[in-house]
């Protein structure tokens, strides 16, 4: 993406917007889901997020996922994680490990199966 959509992100898209962005995303790439467009697109969007954003999009397509009884083998996964952060490299100024580790513990369904584990130990 170039500066013009930078700015745009950063300075006039409110974090519930880019809340809905991340959905359409997702949805669209759930679509298409085996297109390498799709899939650069969904990364390109995903690394102009704020943190907390890149958490819930990532979150929201895990979901999604299980909605639709879609199942993300290693090498989907792995195809993911590569892509988005192939994205997220080019952009100077980012927390990248913080990113990553966010990004990797959702996608692997560590996340997941925390919550999991903390709802069935309440």
């Amino acid at each position: 993406m170039n500066e013009e959509m930078k700015l745009f992100f950063d300075d006039w898209i409110t974090e519930q917007d880019q809340k809905v962005i991340g959905k359409k995303s997702v949805d669209l790439y759930i679509k298409h889901i085996g297109n390498d467009k799709f899939l650069s697109f969904y990364s390109s969007v995903l690394s102009r997020m704020d943190i907390d954003t890149f958490s819930y999009t990532l979150r929201y397509h895990i979901e999604q996922c299980r909605k639709y009884n879609i199942t993300l083998s290693r090498e989907d996964k792995a195809e993911i994680t590569l892509s988005v952060l192939n994205k997220l490299k080019c952009h100077a100024g980012i927390a990248f490990d913080e990113y990553r580790n966010t990004l990797i513990h959702i996608i692997s369904g560590m996340d997941y199966w925390e919550a999991i584990n903390s709802e069935s130990n309440k």
